[in-house]
């Protein structure tokens, strides 16, 4: 998936579980959610932007930025 449709969509950073979602849903296949983050981490596809969603009942989620 190209980064400059990733940042069309997500123009302001994307979390982990949005990415996922997207990921899943284009490739037409679920994939490994423990691994996910590691690889998108250690692959250096993403980095942590310092900003946070906040979500309704749930802990914040961390706001990422493609590479």
């Amino acid at each position: 998936m190209a980064k400059g449709n990733i940042e069309k969509i997500f123009p302001q950073g994307v979390t982990i579980p949005e990415l996922y979602k997207l990921y899943t849903i284009v490739l037409g296949e679920g994939l490994d959610r423990r691994n996910f983050r590691k690889k998108l981490l250690l692959g250096e596809i993403i980095s942590y932007s310092n900003k946070v969603v906040k979500n309704k009942g749930a802990k914040p989620s961390k706001l990422y930025y493609i590479q």
